[in-house]
C-alpha cells in the first residue's frame, strides 16, 4: 500500500524537458558563483579603503590569494587535518595487523586495542579534563548494569545524559577550580585541543544507544524472542529486512546481554576514536558485532580508496573556493545588512546559497573522513548526507539524507518510543526540539527548529491534501498518459517552492529569529528583488526536474 507521498510520484520528466534543464542549471549555478565572487571582490577593494573589517581573511596558498578562514570548524579541522590523517593511517594499520594475527581465538585483542587507543586519543584532545567524560561514562554503565531490564533504566539515561548535556554546556566544560577549589584552578589552564562538552553530545547517543539496547537485549531474552526487528524507520515501512543497509541489519540483530555488552566494548564503543569527535552516529549493537564477530562486507577495498581520494579532492576543492569567494564571512559577520556595505538583492542571495553550499561541503568532508577511518578499521557507521543539500524536494527527504545516522538514532530511541507515525503531528516538535538543543543552546538553534517543525507540520497537511485531490488526480493522469507535462510543471513548482523554505529555515542558524526575517526582507524588497525573484520562479523548477531524473537513475541501478 502506498503512503501519501509515494501517491504524488510522477514518472520522470521526458528528454526535451531534461536536456534545458541541465543546461539552464549549469548557468544558473555559474551565475549564483560570479555574483558571490563579485561581491567578495567589491568587499576586498572597500576593505582596502576602509582599512579593516571583521572578516578573518589569512595569507593562502592560492598564488597571493586571501582565504576566509571565519568557520570555526573548518579552521579547526583545517588546522588539525595533518595530524588526524596520521593518526587514522596507523591506527587502521595497527588494527588491521591486531585483527589478523592476535583474533583467530578471541577478539578481544581488538576489543582492547580499541578501548586503549580510544582513552590515548581522549587524552590528547581534552588533557586533564577527560576524566569528566570518563566519569560520565562510567555513571552511565552503572545505570545499565544497576537496573538492568527495569523500567527505571531508560529514564533514568535519558536524565543523566541530558543533565550533563546542558550543564556542561552552561558551565563550559565545568571547572576543576569551582568543584576542588581556587587552589585547583592551575587545572583549568589548558583544556586541550577541543573542550570535552563539545564532543559530548556525540557521545550522549552512543550512551544511551549502549544502556537502551542492553535494555532491550534483556527484555527479548527474558521473553526467548529476538529484539523487535518488526520496528522499522517511516521511509524503510515496505522494506525487507535483506534490504536493510549492513549496518542496520546488525543494529536489529540479536546479542547474548551476559557476555556482548561488557565494560570493555562500553568504553571501546563510547570513546571509539573514529567517530568521537564528528560521528557519524552508530549504535552499539552494530559497532560490537562488527568489532567482536565480523568486520564489514558491504564497501570494498576499491571503493575505500576511491572514497578516500574523492575525500582529499573534496577537502581542496572547497579550501581552494575560500579563496575567492567570502560568502562565510559575510554572512556570519551579518554584512549584508550593514549600512557599511551595501549589498542588492540578488547579491544577498547568492550570499546564502553560497554558505549553505560551504556548509554541505564541510560536513560532507568531516562525516566522510571520520566515518572513512572507522571503515578502514572494519566498521561500517551510516553514512550522512546522502543526497546534496540542493538534491531535495521535499522536508522529510531533506532529513532523512542530511544527517542519516543522527536520524537513524531519532528513529530508533524516540521516533518510535513516542509512538511512530501515530503521534508523527505531536512527536515532530519534541524531536526538533531535542536536535536543537542537542546541537547547541542558542536561540539561533530554537529558530531553526520552529522553522523546520512548521515546514514538516506545512508538507504533510499538504501531500495529504493534495493525494486527496481530484483535479490533481486528473491532471496526473493526462500527464502520465499524453506528452503534457502539467502535472511535471507543478509538481516541479511545489518542489522549487520547498527548496526555496528550506535553504531559508537552515539559514535560521546563522540568523536567527530576528535576523532571517531581515534576510528574507532584503531578498525579495530589496534592490534588484523583482529581478532575483523572477529568475529564481523560473530557473529552480529546472533544478527539481534534474533531481527526479537523477532519482529514477538511481532506482533504476538498484
Amino acid at each position: 500500500m502506498m503512503n501519501q507521498e509515494e501517491h504524488l510520484k510522477k514518472r520522470a520528466p521526458p528528454r526535451y524537458i531534461i536536456i534545458p534543464s541541465y543546461v539552464l542549471a549549469v548557468i544558473f549555478f555559474g551565475l549564483m558563483m560570479y555574483i558571490s565572487y563579485s561581491t567578495s571582490q567589491r568587499f576586498l577593494e572597500e576593505r582596502k579603503e576602509s582599512g579593516g573589517a571583521p572578516l578573518r581573511l589569512d595569507k593562502g596558498w592560492v598564488s597571493d590569494r586571501l582565504i576566509d578562514k571565519t568557520d570555526p570548524q573548518w579552521r579547526s579541522l583545517r588546522g588539525s587535518l595533518f595530524i588526524l590523517l596520521i593518526a587514522g593511517t596507523l591506527s587502521s594499520i595497527i588494527s588491521y595487523l591486531i585483527r589478523t594475527n592476535l583474533c583467530k581465538s578471541s577478539k578481544t585483542p581488538i576489543i582492547a586495542y580499541n578501548t586503549i587507543f580510544s582513552l590515548l586519543f581522549l587524552c590528547y584532545l581534552h588533557k586533564q579534563f577527560v576524566i569528566f567524560p570518563i566519569l560520565v561514562a562510567l555513571i552511565n554503565f552503572s545505570i545499565a548494569k544497576t537496573f538492568r531490564a527495569s523500567r527505571l533504566t531508560v529514564p533514568l539515561t535519558w536524565l543523566l545524559n541530558l543533565t550533563v548535556l546542558f550543564s556542561s554546556d552552561y558551565f563550559g566544560g565545568y571547572s576543576f577550580g569551582y568543584i576542588l577549589g581556587p587552589e585547583f584552578d592551575f587545572l583549568d589552564s589548558d583544556r586541550g585541543p577541543i573542550q570535552w562538552s563539545v564532543c559530548f553530545n556525540i557521545s550522549m547517543c552512543r550512551l544511551i544507544s549502549f544502556n537502551v539496547d542492553y535494555y532491550q537485549a534483556l527484555k527479548s531474552h527474558a521473553a526467548n524472542m529476538l529484539l523487535p526487528s518488526d520496528v522499522v524507520a517511516p521511509d524503510d515501512s515496505s522494506s525487507k529486512t535483506s534490504k536493510w543497509s549492513e549496518n542496520r541489519q546488525r543494529q536489529e540483530s540479536r546479542l547474548d546481554p551476559f557476555k556482548d555488552y561488557t565494560l570493555l566494548g562500553f568504553l571501546g564503543y563510547v570513546f571509539y576514536a573514529p567517530l568521537y569527535i564528528g560521528g557519524p552516529v552508530t549504535g552499539y549493537n552494530s559497532y560490537i558485532s562488527y568489532v567482536k564477530y565480523k568486520t564489514q562486507e558491504e564497501v570494498n577495498r576499491s571503493s575505500k580508496i576511491r572514497m578516500t581520494i574523492m575525500a582529499i579532492i573534496y577537502a581542496i576543492c572547497l579550501d581552494f573556493g575560500l579563496h575567492f569567494l567570502y560568502s562565510v564571512g559575510l554572512n556570519e559577520k551579518n554584512l549584508w545588512n550593514s549600512p557599511s556595505f551595501e549589498m542588492t538583492s540578488t547579491e544577498v542571495a547568492c550570499t546564502g546559497a553560497v554558505t549553505l553550499i560551504f556548509m554541505y561541503m564541510k560536513f560532507l568532508i568531516i562525516w566522510r573522513l571520520f566515518r572513512l577511518w572507522a571503515l578502514w578499521e572494519g566498521v561500517n557507521p551510516p553514512e550522512n548526507m546522502t543526497n546534496c543539500i540542493f538534491n531535495n524536494y521535499t522536508v522529510s527527504g531533506f532529513w532523512r539524507s542530511w544527517h542519516r545516522s543522527l536520524y537513524l538514532f531519532i528513529v530508533r530511541y524516540i521516533y518510535v518510543p513516542l509512538g511512530g507515525s501515530k503521534n508523527r503531528m505531536y512527536s515532530v516538535w519534541l524531536i526538533f526540539g531535542f536536535i536543537a538543543v542537542w546541537h547547541d543552546l542558542w536561540t539561533r538553534w530554537i529558530a531553526w527548529a520552529l522553522a523546520n517543525c512548521l515546514l514538516i507540520m506545512l508538507e504533510t497537511v499538504v501531500i495529504h491534501l493534495a493525494s486527496k485531490s481530484k483535479f490533481l488526480a486528473r491532471i496526473r493522469d493526462v500527464s502520465n498518459n499524453t506528452t503534457r507535462p502539467y502535472y511535471n510543471v507543478l509538481f516541479c513548482c511545489a518542489g522549487g517552492l520547498c527548496v526555496v523554505l528550506m535553504g531559508m529555515a537552515n539559514l535560521s542558524i546563522i540568523y536567527g529569529f530576528l535576523g532571517s526575517l531581515e534576510f528574507m526582507s532584503r531578498m525579495l524588497f530589496g534592490e534588484n528583488s523583482l529581478y532575483f525573484i523572477v529568475i529564481s520562479a523560473l530557473m529552480i523548477p529546472f533544478g527539481v526536474e534534474i533531481m527526479l531524473h537523477q532519482e529514477e537513475r538511481s532506482s533504476n541501478n538498484k
